[in-house]
């Protein structure tokens, strides 16, 4: 009999990946599709090959490639251990097809190992992108060797596996927390929210560093990445060094921990899933009278609790407008001075007022809900087919979720962005202006691209939220439009960005109801 845990692996990735459309499907249209996403995959992973080396090849540039290979593996760890808490709730713990695998004649620890592994798989893509331009500045700034090589190809599949345990333990040990009490999805947010930013703010510590001299630098650097994550030290030292003791201690820690992990989480591993997918009744329910609402209102609140119902989606839709909250408070406390002062850039003061609407635009762009709710809808999608209700009324219910978390952020942070930078009215316009602009684009767009990229038939709800094709387009095409006046400003040096950022928001507005008027005429 062939190996549990690989067909089951095969399955879920079968699941997530669209071979047998792709193989079996009839529909021209359908494979068309299949293949553009392929090559826009490529695409991004080409360009990540292509950023990750310029960043390394930086640090080579200044001397510092002693230090490169922990710089690397630490960013590596630290972007592994974020995504795998993230979707630890969903993938490894409470999935929807929970109790059709579990009554399959498979064990508990074969269970876990396929959707650890369903994981790592992705993850190690990452850390490809991330490592392989590594390991070729390394080579053009250090005298390496046939161990360097060995080592590195060998550490490359390991990497992965020591950030993801302890994302999967943090994940498990706040899901669990969470279980027992009754605004759990609340509460594994908030805590969700508490880890990211935790995990943030020791990224930045690698900032705070003196830079009188390269040596210096790369002393400093090295120490503090050494503070943050010990395990680079071993790394680095294996690779540099060509010490064969500090390879096989990483080897043995990565592979020990995880199969740690595995043995335990095992053991409990029923008991912890019945506990995260038990629903508690309130033991002092009394009946109230029933509201009547209109429909719109009715399905904007069904929204409201689908969207406040998967901390997945909230963690991944909700972080950038916290991040723009933050930085406008970030600002309005500092002052303009003193960021100016932070600089030591002659000018500064002007670009920081220029690229601040484009820092709010990135920011609204990534808190795109629209991009995934229709696919939410999943197999109860024929209950909104069904209703006497408009698709029209449908949408704007979708759109209007979407527009309660980036509307209030924008204002807000726009009042305190203003007030920070002390702008004046043509300036304080468009500061306000801006984010709410893009909001509106954004929200639009993810209804658009999501139906035309449907996927109802999803099984995990993480796969729609964070990987599927419409919630890349969009927010890739919401990256664009972002991005296209920042290119136009540098290109044309003696216009004024000011005109610029109108002309753009001016365009925005007719494309987004030219938009709007497309999706009123869909059904869904």
């Amino acid at each position: 009999m062939k190996n549990k845990t690989a067909i089951l692996v095969k399955l879920q990735l079968l699941e997530l990946f669209p071979i047998n459309k792709l193989r079996y499907s009839k529909d021209l249209k359908e494979k068309i599709q299949i293949i553009f996403f392929t090559l826009l995959l490529i695409f991004l992973f080409m360009v990540g090959v292509g950023y990750s080396f310029g960043i390394a090849y930086g640090y080579g540039y200044l001397g510092l490639s002693n230090v490169l290979p922990a710089v690397m593996v630490t960013v590596t760890s630290m972007v592994v251990l974020i995504a795998t808490f993230l979707k630890s709730n969903g993938v490894l713990f409470a999935y929807k097809d929970y109790d059709m695998i579990m009554s399959l004649p498979v064990k508990s620890e074969e269970v876990i190992k396929s959707k650890f592994l369903s994981m790592y798989i992705f993850d190690l893509l990452f850390a490809c992108i991330v490592m392989i331009p590594t390991a070729i500045v390394c080579t053009i700034f250090n005298v390496t060797s046939v161990e360097f090589y060995i080592m590195f190809t060998i550490s490359l599949f390991i990497i992965p596996l020591l950030p993801m345990v302890i994302g999967a333990t943090i994940g498990a040990v706040i899901t669990i927390a969470s279980a027992k009490y009754r605004f759990k999805n609340i509460l594994t947010i908030l805590l969700s929210f508490g880890v990211i930013i935790a995990a943030i703010g020791l990224s930045f510590n690698m900032k705070n560093m003196n830079e009188t001299k390269v040596a210096e630098i790369g002393t400093e650097v090295a120490n503090t990445i050494y503070k943050i994550y010990p395990v680079a030290y071993v790394y680095n030292n294996a690779l540099i060094n060509r010490d064969i003791l500090s390879f096989v201690l990483f080897t043995i820690i990565s592979i020990a921990v995880f199969i740690i992990f595995v043995k335990l989480i095992a053991f409990r591993y029923s008991q912890i899933n019945t506990a995260l997918m038990t629903n508690r009744a309130k033991g002092n329910y009394k009946a109230k009278p029933i509201k009547e609402s209109s429909p719109f209102m009715a399905l904007y609140k069904k929204e409201l609790r689908r969207y406040f119902s998967s901390p997945m989606y909230v963690v991944n839709t909700l972080f950038g407008v916290i991040m723009l909250i933050a930085m406008a408070i970030a600002i309005s406390y500092i002052g303009i001075d003193k960021l100016e002062s932070m600089f030591e850039v002659p000018g500064a003061r002007v670009w920081i007022k220029k690229m601040i609407p484009f820092a709010e635009a990135f920011m609204i762009v990534t808190s795109c809900t629209t991009a995934v709710s229709i696919s939410l809808e999943g197999k109860n999608r024929w209950i909104l087919s069904s209703l006497p209700i408009k698709s029209k009324t449908i949408f704007q219910s979708k759109i209007a979720v979407n527009l309660l978390i980036t509307i209030p952020a924008s204002i807000i942070s726009g009042i305190l962005l203003i007030l920070g930078l002390h702008a004046n009215i043509i300036e304080a316009i468009i500061i306000f202006i801006t984010p709410i602009v893009y909001a509106f684009f954004i929200a639009e767009l993810g209804i658009c691209i999501n139906l035309k990229l449907p996927n109802f038939q999803w099984v995990n709800e993480t796969n729609v939220i964070k990987q599927s094709p419409s919630m890349l387009i969009t927010l890739f095409t919401g990256f664009g439009v972002v991005l296209a006046p920042i290119i136009i400003s540098a290109v044309l040096k003696d216009a004024n960005t000011n005109l610029i950022i109108i002309l753009v928001n001016a365009t925005l507005v007719l494309i987004t109801a030219v938009i709007h008027l497309n999706n009123i005429k869909k059904k869904i």
